[in-house]
């Protein structure tokens, strides 16, 4: 099965987060929207498991989560990777006072030992919104949505305690991947 360990959104940052896309929909049509109700932030992207990891898989994570406190998130800001000069991914930035960071580093450890490979990039909390389809061979006009997403690198979406980290399995469909939760292991 196809999965990752992830933070959910509450509804209400769901709903902000709605909204914005709602607004920047007409700006490009050179950009495949993330649904909503999709919105997560990856810990750690799994892949393909197999259906008997699976117990391993929830419990390490159970033992890594009763070892860290619930925290407050940030949704705020927007913007690009790489850049906006080349534009592939549309964010919305998420920063913690504390918590996230550690969480994100034990979830790296335990999972290691059952076959999956730390990420070399640097950890960067961010919720995808957006991805962009187009190749550097076909003329984009994205200056309209580069400059609404500029413009609101500072806005604020909203703030929630993180509870509880997931694993989720992911089945790709032609219509975008349906997330369903295997398990929700809490922080203490």
């Amino acid at each position: 099965m196809r999965c990752f360990i992830a933070i959910g959104m509450p509804n209400e940052v769901e709903n902000r987060l709605r909204s914005l896309v709602e607004q920047l929909k007409p700006l490009s049509h050179a950009v495949k929207w993330v649904a909503p109700e999709n919105l997560h932030l990856t810990l750690k992207f799994l892949g393909e498991a197999d259906e008997d990891k699976v117990p391993e898989i929830i419990g390490a994570l159970k033992d890594t989560t009763s070892a860290h406190k619930r925290f407050l998130l940030d949704v705020h800001g927007t913007g690009v990777f790489p850049n906006t000069s080349w534009p592939k991914v549309i964010w919305v930035g998420l920063d913690s006072e504390g918590g996230l960071l550690a969480l994100h580093s034990d979830i790296e450890k335990a999972m290691e030992p059952l076959g999956f490979k730390p990420e070399k990039r640097a950890f960067t909390p961010h919720l995808t919104i957006g991805r962009i389809r187009a190749g550097r061979d076909k003329p984009l006009q994205l200056e309209p949505l580069m400059h609404e997403i500029t413009t609101r690198k500072n806005e604020d979406f909203g703030s929630f305690e993180v509870s509880e980290v997931a694993l989720i399995k992911s089945d790709l469909q032609p219509a975008g991947a349906v997330h369903t939760t295997v398990f929700g292991s809490p922080l203490v």
